[in-house]
């Protein structure tokens, strides 16, 4: 009799005892704490500019778990009045500090106020997930071949030390990955109250703001790519895609220099002579040490792998200069001169040839190893690399064989859905620049993937490597002008006036 009664009353218990329980775990909110700028960033910003902390969780999914600090800088334009919808940068390539004096000109420049995020794992973020063990092996990795079973034994090792000492430390590395980061860079915005922004990237950071506009796209007005990186195509694969045709636009441009195709006269066979050459017996150089004539001198071995890894930094660096001298260095390789390759792989031995810029900002390994080995390697396929490098050596050391696959081997950080190799689909408007030269990414991938961005623009850059904007005014000039009026096709007429390279003869 009494049994119909109650079932009321345990209904309103059981939505009372539910009410208990989700509030007794109230939902995460990010906090962004204001404080001092360090000193990195103040001696080389010149305009207004604040920092602080976002704090955020490690792990979204864990909404009780450990939490992790954001660096973020704020640089505001000169005269303090800067338009609206500021600037997010997402620094130049996973796992590099982004280059604050480099940067904060484009506050200026845009007049509007610049955010710089160092991504999580790097720069002043905390913590960070440097691998000083996999750093200490630089002159024994470049004393072998990479495909040396002994030297990718002491690789995978020093890559498990690492891995096993953040681990220990309570870092949850499967978290430094690019739909996180995507998530930070939507709180930042929500912490700091913008309704709206810009966002621009650099190079495989790229990576990231097309992981935010897969994520939160309805709060970005415009984006600029500077040599982007896309989701679909894996670093592995754009160590062969890339190069190959960065490498066919100097042949061209070669052979339509009277000078250059006369000393240089057929430069692709000259290269694949050269790598097999190298590939068959191997050149050893010596190369004073960095630390000055009183250290030891550094025994450099150059095979085809390192060869054309080198040659891969050649073209696309801006900051090295040498794509003037790459016709020549193939050739003179021919002839057993090695010694400026050798100098290029003793400064940046597991560097050289798979980053796009080396040395110049402190670079966080495992921050970078999470993500390739979280959302790349698990899609890369080995018999279409294998098709790509169509027999050549040195395409197969360098990237076939990469040494980063053995990386990931020994970096468990389990691996992203299908989604992270996904095309993006945008409208946003897009600027985006692709340098003729840039070994890191390509035209035809650029192009394959702007189909799919109906507001885009692409900007095809001949004679220029990676990071277009740090080189010329004229490619500068057409961004800020474009930044006024998005949705309207860039004015890039003074891209005809620039010529090709004078190539040197020696």
């Amino acid at each position: 009799m009494h049994g119909p009664a109650l079932t009321p009353l345990i209904g309103i218990a059981v939505l009372l005892l539910a009410s208990c329980t989700e509030s007794s775990e109230p939902e995460f909110r990010p906090t962004f704490q204001q404080g001092p700028c360090p000193d990195d960033v103040t001696q080389v910003v010149l305009t207004p500019v604040t920092c602080g902390f976002l704090t955020v969780l490690e792990n979204r999914s864990e909404p009780g778990g450990d939490t992790i600090r954001l660096f973020v800088t704020r640089i505001e334009p000169p005269g303090g009045n800067p338009a609206p919808d500021p600037v997010l940068t997402l620094g130049i390539d996973l796992g590099d500090t982004p280059d604050y004096g480099g940067f904060a000109p484009g506050a200026q420049r845009y007049n509007r106020e610049l955010i710089l995020v160092d991504q999580r794992g790097t720069g002043h973020s905390e913590p960070t997930l440097a691998c000083p063990e996999v750093e200490r092996l630089g002159e024994q990795l470049v004393g072998a071949r990479l495909s040396d079973i002994e030297a990718r034994t002491d690789l995978q090792s020093a890559v498990e030390a690492c891995h096993s000492r953040l681990t220990g430390e309570g870092i949850d590395l499967s978290a430094y990955n690019l739909g996180e980061i995507a998530a930070d860079v939507e709180d930042v915005r929500r912490a700091l109250g913008i309704p709206r922004w810009n966002i621009s990237s650099y190079g495989s950071a790229s990576r990231i703001a097309l992981e935010v506009i897969r994520l939160s796209p309805d709060h970005v007005r415009a984006m600029w790519f500077d040599t982007p990186q896309f989701p679909q195509v894996d670093e592995l694969t754009l160590g062969i895609s890339g190069t190959e045709h960065a490498l066919s636009q100097i042949s061209a441009d070669c052979a339509a220099d009277p000078a250059c195709s006369r000393r240089f006269p057929d430069l692709s066979n000259a290269l694949q002579e050269t790598l097999a050459q190298l590939d068959e017996e191997p050149l050893t150089a010596t190369v004073e040490s960095l630390a000055g004539a009183a250290g030891p001198s550094v025994r450099v071995v150059v095979d085809g792998g390192a060869f054309l890894r080198a040659v891969r930094a050649m073209v696309s660096d801006m900051e090295l200069g040498m794509v003037r001298r790459v016709p020549a260095i193939i050739y003179g390789a021919m002839e057993g001169k090695v010694d400026l390759v050798a100098r290029l792989l003793s400064d940046e031995p597991l560097c050289l040839g798979y980053q796009p810029v080396c040395g110049d900002n402190p670079f966080f390994e495992g921050a970078f190893f999470s993500i390739l080995c979280h959302d790349e390697v698990p899609f890369v396929e080995p018999s279409r690399l294998t098709g790509m490098a169509g027999g050549e050596p040195g395409f197969q050391e360098a990237y076939v064989a990469s040494p980063y696959l053995d990386v990931c081997e020994a970096w468990d950080v389990g691996e992203a859905t299908s989604v992270a190799h996904r095309p993006v689909s945008s409208d946003i408007p897009m600027l985006i620049y692709v340098g003729g030269y840039d070994a890191y990414g390509s035209l035809p991938d650029a192009e394959q993937a702007t189909t799919s961005f109906s507001g885009s623009f692409l900007v095809d850059v001949p004679y220029q490597g990676h990071n277009v904007l740090g080189s010329l005014d004229c490619y500068r000039n057409i961004r800020n002008a474009w930044i006024e009026d998005p949705t309207s096709p860039p004015e890039t007429g003074c891209i005809e006036e620039i010529g090709p390279p004078t190539f040197q003869a020696s």
